[in-house]
């Protein structure tokens, strides 16, 4: 693929979609099933001891929150995220001229993504993030597919048309993190306390411009 003139840099906000009312159910009847079955270690013989362990297993399961749960075990897996917030940042390769710069944000932003890009692009652009090939691309490429939208000009595929700059700045090693390198460079983007652990909590909460600004930090520290 011939690739075009431009860059976009970019960076992404996402949250596992929140689950369903089975999901809820299923995780529930889990606990109790597991509760049911409970079986005291072989290597526990006293009586009292095995009371003892059994009610707090008990205790234990009935203080599990399963929507939790569901969104620490899901919040890295690309088939379960939606992208809550992501900023683009488009410019022309080499002299780095900044043309525009769109934030999305709120579930199913992702559909905003063809008119944006349409409206910037002619061709195929390479993409520039950080972490990009472990996270943001099997994201975006998931994301597009499950909500069935389109870009045009599509995005490549190949090696050259995604920089990852986590894999570039460790040589190849995939370490370090985005504040990590932003500290080592002297780039002051973030406000104390501003950090990806909030993302869920504004989604969640319907905090779009929280989000909109995160995502915009991000990137442009990217």
């Amino acid at each position: 693929m011939r690739l075009a003139s431009h860059d976009v840099v970019f960076d992404l906000e996402t949250c596992p979609v929140p689950p369903t009312q089975e999901e809820i159910d299923r995780r529930e009847a889990k606990i109790i099933a597991d509760i049911d079955s409970w079986q005291p270690p072989k290597s526990v013989k006293k009586a009292e001891t095995i009371e003892r362990k059994h009610k707090e297993f008990i205790e234990e399961q009935k203080q599990r929150d399963v929507v939790t749960e569901y969104y620490e075990e899901k919040s890295f897996t690309p088939a379960y995220l939606d992208i809550v917030a992501a900023t683009f940042v488009f410019c022309d390769r080499g002299t780095g001229v900044i043309r525009d710069v769109k934030t999305i944000a709120g579930w199913g932003c992702i559909k905003e993504l063809p008119d944006i890009f349409s409206a910037q692009l002619e061709k195929a652009p390479r993409m520039i993030g950080f972490n990009s090939d472990g996270f943001d691309k099997p994201v975006l490429l998931s994301c597009l597919a499950r909500h069935n939208v389109e870009l045009k000009p599509r995005l490549g595929t190949s090696y050259d048309s995604w920089l990852d700059l986590r894999k570039v700045l460790a040589g190849f090693g995939g370490r370090g993190t985005l504040k990590e390198y932003t500290n080592l460079f002297g780039i002051d983007e973030y406000e104390e306390g501003e950090d990806g652990s909030r993302v869920r909590e504004w989604a969640l909460a319907g905090r779009w411009d929280d989000l909109k600004h995160y995502a915009e930090k991000d990137t442009m520290a990217t």
